[in-house]
């Protein structure tokens, strides 16, 4: 049977539903739930992986529902950049499931993981939707569904009862930059007919003089920069990160505002937020982003916090190559949030091993970690120097390119933070694990 992107993209689908509602189901018998789960999950991966491949051969495949073609049907788009994403997505989920399962028992009523499982999924479909759709209101429909997903997901640890409380602002927050994108999205539909996404860039040339258009395009950019944490608009994060289960700990440092920084950038560089005032403001607070978050890092005194000021500052490392908008930027966007992605993933998953241990993400209470998880110690180690971004790690590439980027742009006080932002990423990674071995 020959694999086609028609039907790689009903198994995005498909699998991340009919797998919560398999988990719904048969909810009382946990075992059964527990290999739905997995099966979903270890399904999307390979589907994820076979699309990147296929991916790789072409340059881009537009997937209509239903027989009807844009721009009047809904319409999927898949291409190397997107399809990566697919694969993170479906790789940190499948991670995540596997590492959390025994800490879930610590922190979950037995009872509820089927649930729990099943919200899991589902947040996983709205991020594959996030990803591939080519459609404005189907982008805010996606936001939606995976917000809502990790809402719930987020407030479920019994051993943090602030979790539920994080989980609240967190829904706060989300809804306001969800209704910003959602009234954006109404005024660019009443000003051009089409809510293709292509269709729209089209003619948008034409129309971008327009009042209206461009206060869409300014409620639009106001939700995107909510969801993806750029200061001053990160505090949703802290709290998340601070108070969350084990479980979606990793899966959210690997993801959740990554994903929303991907759309951000994909919306750039097809051209919707092509005025002089945005791509000037870009710059300057990506610089004010890793500067600010880089302090804090230092001098935080739990390893959660550290590593979420850490996944912030490669927010202003995103916007900045989006004030450069060098033309491989798009490229080394990618690059540059897949492998802090891969290094996020493992760190939070050593930090939620690291509190089982110990019972805290307090630095003061993980000292001499090396006589009770020397292993873990070695590995976290390894994952803080591809973070810095040393040579022969993960991160080095993206880092190197993008010194490279703001060489060749002559950016030299931005090149001159940046090259301090990874010398603080070297001190309070060391100051950590200072803490683990001495």
């Amino acid at each position: 049977m020959e694999i086609t992107f028609d039907k790689l993209i009903s198994l995005h689908i498909v699998l991340p539903i009919l797998g919560a509602l398999l988990s719904v189901v048969f909810r009382k018998n946990i075992r059964v739930t527990q290999s739905i789960a997995l099966g979903s999950l270890l399904l999307l991966f390979a589907s994820s992986l076979l699309t990147l491949l296929l991916a790789l051969k072409a340059n881009e495949y537009r997937y209509s529902f239903g027989g009807w073609s844009a721009p009047l049907g809904i319409e999927f788009t898949i291409n190397f950049y997107n399809a990566t994403f697919l694969l993170l997505i479906s790789g940190a989920a499948l991670c995540s499931f596997l590492f959390g399962q025994g800490l879930l028992k610590h922190e979950m009523e037995r009872t509820r993981v089927p649930i729990f499982n099943a919200l899991f999924l589902i947040c996983i479909f709205g991020m594959y939707g996030l990803v591939m759709t080519n459609d404005f209101f189907n982008l805010y429909v996606f936001i939606e569904i995976n917000s809502l997903a990790t809402y719930a997901l987020v407030s479920w640890n019994s051993s943090n009862k602030n979790a539920l409380t994080a989980a609240f602002y967190y829904l706060v927050v989300g809804s306001v930059a969800a209704i910003f994108i959602l009234i954006g999205i109404g005024y660019l539909y009443g000003s051009t007919g089409t809510l293709n996404m292509s269709d729209f860039i089209n003619k948008f040339d034409s129309l971008k003089h327009l009042k209206t258009v461009q206060l869409g395009i300014c409620l639009i950019t106001l939700g995107l920069l909510i969801k993806s944490a750029l200061f001053p608009l990160h505090s949703w994060v802290l709290k998340v990160y601070k108070t969350t289960n084990s479980f979606i700990l990793p899966f959210l440092g690997a993801t959740s505002n990554k994903i929303y920084l991907f759309v951000f950038a994909k919306l750039f560089f097809l051209g919707l937020f092509n005025f002089a005032i945005m791509k000037d403001f870009f710059l300057p607070a990506g610089v004010i982003t890793v500067t600010i978050f880089s302090f804090c890092a230092i001098y935080s005194k739990n390893l959660r916090m550290i590593l979420a000021f850490s996944g912030l500052v490669q927010v202003g490392y995103i916007f900045i190559l989006l004030g450069l908008e060098y033309k491989l930027s798009f490229l080394l966007i990618t690059i540059q949030l897949v492998s802090y992605s891969v290094t996020a993933l493992a760190l939070f998953m050593l930090t939620a091993s690291f509190e089982e241990i110990r019972g805290s993400s307090i630095l003061d209470h993980l000292g001499r970690l090396t006589k009770e998880a020397p292993l873990y110690v070695i590995l976290f180690v390894i994952n803080s120097l591809s973070l810095i971004g040393v040579p022969i790690t993960i991160r080095f590439l993206p880092k190197f390119a993008m010194f490279l980027d703001l060489i060749h742009n002559k950016s030299w006080i931005t090149f001159a933070v940046t090259v301090c932002a990874s010398l603080f990423t070297f001190i309070y990674l060391f100051k950590a694990i200072n803490v683990f071995i001495f």
